[in-house]
Parts: structure tokens; C-alpha cells; sequence
């Protein structure tokens, strides 16, 4: 019996021949219109392809994917090549649904495909032939680095814009040379996007914010140093390939902390996983002058203290900082088109 991939919603995704995809959409889309109060048009922004290696993260995705349902019309591709399914049948399933309001709904098509490791190929010519045509194709890649991997070689030249999560690359080295190759790879044609550095945003926010303030601005000529704490991650401790993409970012902003900034673990914090920024200091040499932002737990938040060439407190602030969803992180990499040159000054610092 032939079963639906590994946490699809029950009732929803409906097995068909790969040849009959488009049919089998175009025939539930008129099933939707027969029921929909308002007239609505078949539209479309993007196809989403999703590459995925381990069949339990299958639950994961569904759960992003209808997160992100109700904002963009769009057609996701899910694919999954895997070592324990034999010979080289592809097997399909696909879905439509509405989110939203009844008189403005949004619409979007969801396809899984499934094969064997030795079905790289057909379902490389499957996805080719699913893409909507004239409009950016974006690849989700949810695995380890992609450099080697079959499915990866397939996929790739017929993308505009690569997704991935560092996080999963290894120790915070191995992941930047992962993702400064990805970049090179892509040139002009391909952008990179990763939900690593998203998650940096509420960092890169709270010291942009402070440096906003002119007394503080004052400071900035003195500022040489700069610190960044991680939370601990056990005995064989590896670098954080977070706080390695701050270290970037503020070395790519501020060319004089370039050999003069350091990434180190410290404790071990009870709500937060290892690798995540927890404190970053920046300091001036010749003087006192310091900006030091520091986590708090409950309610989450980043907490600033900003010190003159005195030692002398200026200001206090508390940004908000809640953890990013893998809907929000995946919503910032899908919401402009083109390469995201600070991510890129970042990784080359």
C-alpha cells in the first residue's frame, strides 16, 4: 500500500500519476471555484521547490508551508530522493487551498514527489517540467552542504535563488566556506539567502538603532574592539556560525575591527540553544567608551548599556527580541528578488 509522505495532513494531499499532475491540479482547482461565493483568478508569484533529505522533517515543512499559504500564491514542489526506496518509480501527491478572506482569497498548489536515490534524474525532468513559467524559482535546501549531491547539481541551474540553513552545515568555519562557495557558484544568475543570518536580524537591529542616537554616534571614532558571546553547546565545543556571520557583519561595517573582534563561548543557558548570540561588546582602546548589548530571558529581549569615554552611563535601552519562526526566517528570504549585498560583505570579512 502505497502511504503519503511522513506528516502530510491527513485527507489533503491526494496520490496521482506524475504525467497527471497538471491535469489533477487543473481539476481541483475547478472543484474550488465550484464552492468559492466569490470569483477569484488563478495566479501565482513564485515556485517554491523544496529539497528534502530526512523524511521526519517532512512534518516541518508542511507546517511552514500552510504558515506561509495565507501571503503568497504560489506553487511548492516538494521533493525527496532518498537511499531507503528502492528501483527508480517517482511517486506524486498533490493539493490546492485557499487561505485568507472569502472575497480575496490566496491560493496555492502544493506537489510532493518521492523517489528513490536512483531517480535523481526523473525527478530533476518532473520538477523542469512543474516550474511556472516566466517567474523566479526559488530552492529551499533543507540538508547538510549541497556541494557533491546529485539532487543539488539537478536542481540548481534552473533556480534564481538559493535557501539554506548554515546551522546545518557543521562547525561555524565549515558553514561560511560553505555558504562564500554557494555565492561564488551562483555569480550574477543565483542569489543565496540563509536562515542563519536571519536570524541575526534582532542584533543587527538593536545596534543600528543605538548608533541612531547622535550622543552615542559620537562614540563610534573611538569604538576598536568588539566581543561576541555565544550560548555553550556541551563538551566539544564548536564555533557559532551565528555569532561568526556578526563578527562579519560588524567587521564589514566597521573596517578597524577587522583583527580586532573574537567570537567565545560562554555559559550554558537553560532556554536558549547552543551557538545563539548572547552578549556583544564594543569597546574603544584608548578610552572607556563602550556599547554592550547583553540577552535577557522572560519576556525575550536585548538589553543596550552605552557607556562615554568616561565610563560614564549615557543611555539604556531594551529591544524586543523574539524567536524567529521557520515561517518568518523562510518569509525573509522569499520577500525581495536579487543578491543581499551586506549578507555577502558579511561572509567576506
Amino acid at each position: 500500500m502505497t502511504q503519503m509522505p511522513d506528516g502530510a495532513p491527513m485527507g489533503t494531499l491526494t496520490l496521482v500519476p506524475v504525467a497527471q499532475i497538471e491535469k489533477a491540479l487543473q481539476q481541483r482547482r475547478l472543484e474550488m471555484i465550484a464552492k468559492e461565493e466569490h470569483p477569484h483568478a488563478h495566479t501565482c508569484v513564485m515556485t517554491l521547490i523544496i529539497a528534502v533529505q530526512d523524511e521526519h522533517d517532512n512534518v516541518e515543512v508542511f507546517k511552514t508551508v500552510e504558515q506561509l499559504a495565507g501571503k503568497y500564491p504560489i506553487r511548492v514542489i516538494t521533493v525527496q530522493s532518498t537511499a531507503g526506496r528502492g528501483g527508480d518509480e517517482l511517486l506524486a501527491w498533490i493539493n490546492a487551498a485557499c487561505e485568507g478572506e472569502p472575497s480575496a482569497p490566496i491560493c496555492s498548489e502544493e506537489i510532493a514527489i518521492q523517489a528513490g536515490v536512483d531517480s535523481v534524474d526523473r525527478v530533476v525532468s518532473a520538477v523542469r517540467g512543474l516550474l511556472v513559467p516566466y517567474l523566479p524559482v526559488f530552492l529551499w535546501w533543507r540538508g547538510s552542504t549541497p556541494h557533491g549531491d546529485f539532487l543539488w547539481r539537478g536542481l540548481r541551474p534552473m533556480c534564481d535563488r538559493i535557501i539554506v540553513d548554515s546551522i546545518l552545515f557543521g562547525d561555524g568555519a565549515a558553514a561560511l566556506d560553505t555558504l562564500r562557495r554557494l555565492v561564488g557558484v551562483g555569480g550574477k544568475r543565483m542569489s543565496v539567502r540563509d536562515l542563519n543570518w536571519e536570524r541575526t536580524a534582532p542584533w543587527r537591529a538593536a545596534i543600528a538603532t543605538c548608533f541612531d542616537d547622535r550622543e552615542i554616534l559620537a562614540l563610534l571614532p573611538d569604538i576598536d574592539r568588539c566581543a561576541i558571546t555565544y550560548a555553550a553547546g556541551g563538551e566539544k565545543e564548536l564555533p557559532s556560525a551565528r555569532a561568526m556571520l556578526m563578527q562579519g557583519w560588524l567587521t564589514s561595517r566597521l573596517s578597524r575591527l577587522r583583527g580586532h573582534s573574537r567570537t567565545a563561548p560562554g555559559k550554558s543557558w537553560v532556554d536558549v540553544a547552543p551557538g545563539r548570540v548572547v552578549a556583544i561588546t564594543l569597546t574603544a582602546s584608548l578610552n572607556k567608551a563602550a556599547v554592550m548589548l547583553v540577552r535577557q530571558p522572560s519576556p525575550s529581549g536585548i538589553e543596550v548599556q552605552a557607556h562615554g569615554t568616561d565610563g560614564g552611563l549615557l543611555r539604556r535601552w531594551r529591544f524586543p527580541a523574539h524567536t524567529l519562526t521557520q515561517a518568518e526566517l523562510l518569509d525573509g528570504c522569499l520577500e525581495t528578488l536579487g543578491a543581499d549585498p551586506i549578507f555577502e560583505s558579511a561572509l567576506e570579512s
